[in-house]
């Protein structure tokens, strides 16, 4: 699992890179890292916006490891930096139809 943490957070790296955190989660749902997830995001309020991830090719896994889903959720925080907070609204593996995430920028 630290390895494939490793290897999203390096890939994000090449593609993430706004001085923004609206930029850098604009440039996060266009990287090739989370494709297979097919992502999307809407601003909700000013500095705060809701990430969906709309598909999971990992949700049988997931399912039994909930390690899976805190991976992703560190990967996004890294990838959108320490002026964002990221907190889980839902996630497929508890029944919703998405994973989505509560991102606020805190400057």
């Amino acid at each position: 699992m630290r390895f494939v943490e490793q290897a999203q957070v390096f890939e994000l790296q090449q593609h993430v890179r706004a001085p923004s955190v609206g930029g850098r989660l604009r440039e996060l749902v266009r990287a090739p890292t989370f494709a297979p997830f097919f992502p999307e995001y809407e601003q909700t309020a000013e500095r705060t916006w809701c990430l969906r991830f709309r598909h999971c090719p990992l949700k049988e896994v997931a399912s039994e490891y909930a390690q899976c889903c805190e991976l992703e959720q560190r990967v996004v925080q890294v990838a959108l930096g320490e002026s964002a907070t990221v907190e889980v609204q839902s996630r497929m593996t508890d029944g919703s139809p998405v994973c989505a995430f509560n991102v606020r920028s805190g400057g």
